[in-house]
C-alpha cells in the first residue's frame, strides 16, 4: 500500500471533520468507527478527546490496531465485526465514522440501517457507480492494489450510487448534507506508470478533466461523502 497516499487519504478526511465540528466538539464524545481496519483515524479522534470504539472484521487488523494504540499507552476498545450481517450494540454514538466500507459489502443497505441505528450523527464515505445496481467490477479492486483482502470486494459486492444512497438516507428520516468539492480529492501513484485519483467534484469545477477524451477512466474513483442527521 503507498504509504504517502494513504497518509494523504487519510489527513483530507479527518482535516474536513474537524473543521465541520471544530476541534473542541470532539472532547467527551464518543465515537463508532465502522471498518477501521489500524485504527489511524480512530486514533485523530482519541487525541482531542473522543472516546473512540472501534469495528473491525479481520482480526490480524484487530491485532496491528492494538499494537500500534498500545504503544501510544492506549487501550483501544474494540469489536470484531463482520458488516455483511445485521449489528446492534443497543447504543447511540455522538458520531458514527463510515468511511471508504460501504461499497465493500454485499448489502449495503442492510449496513447502512443498522449504522443508522447507532448514530445521532454519521459522517458516510464512500465510492458511488455513476450506473445503478453496478456490480463491483475486477478494475476497482485492480487500482487498489490487485490484493483482495486488501479491499474486500467480491463479486456480490455492489457499488450503489450517490442517488441510491440519498434515497436510503431520505426513506430513513435522515437529514443529510453532500460533501463534494475539490478539497477531498487526493491525487497519487502505485507506480511511475500509474496515476490513480479519488474524484469527488466531477461535475463541477474540474469537469474539463474528467471529460477529456485523453483522461482514462479507468484511473478515476468516483467518491462521496455526507453528513448525515439522525
Amino acid at each position: 500500500m503507498n504509504t504517502a497516499f494513504y497518509e494523504e487519504w487519510k489527513q483530507k478526511r479527518v482535516n474536513k471533520i474537524v473543521n465541520i465540528f471544530g476541534s473542541d466538539w470532539f472532547a467527551f464524545k464518543n465515537v463508532l468507527e465502522l471498518g477501521a481496519c489500524y485504527g489511524d483515524i480512530g486514533y485523530e479522534f482519541i487525541k482531542l478527546g473522543s472516546n473512540v470504539t472501534f469495528v473491525e472484521g479481520r482480526q490480524s487488523n484487530i491485532s496491528i490496531l492494538k499494537k500500534r494504540l498500545n504503544s501510544k499507552h492506549i487501550r483501544p476498545n474494540v469489536l470484531c465485526l463482520d458488516q455483511n450481517q445485521p449489528y446492534s450494540f443497543n447504543l447511540k454514538y455522538d458520531l458514527v465514522l463510515h468511511l471508504g466500507v460501504l461499497y465493500h459489502l454485499e448489502n449495503w443497505q442492510q449496513d447502512l440501517t443498522c449504522a443508522i441505528n447507532h448514530a445521532k450523527m454519521m459522517i458516510l464515505e464512500t465510492v458511488v457507480s455513476t450506473t445503478k445496481n453496478e456490480l463491483a467490477e475486477p478494475g476497482i479492486a485492480t487500482t487498489y492494489g490487485n490484493d483482495s483482502k486488501y479491499t474486500g470486494l467480491t463479486e456480490k459486492s455492489v457499488v450503489p450510487t450517490q442517488e441510491e444512497i440519498e434515497q436510503h438516507l431520505i426513506n430513513s428520516n435522515c437529514k443529510f448534507v453532500r460533501l463534494d468539492t475539490a478539497d477531498l480529492n487526493t491525487s497519487w501513484s502505485w507506480s511511475d506508470e500509474t496515476q490513480i485519483r479519488h474524484v469527488y467534484d466531477w461535475k463541477y469545477r474540474n469537469i474539463h478533466l474528467y471529460t477529456n477524451p485523453s483522461f482514462p477512466k479507468s484511473i478515476l474513483h468516483y467518491r462521496r461523502m455526507w453528513l448525515i442527521l439522525i
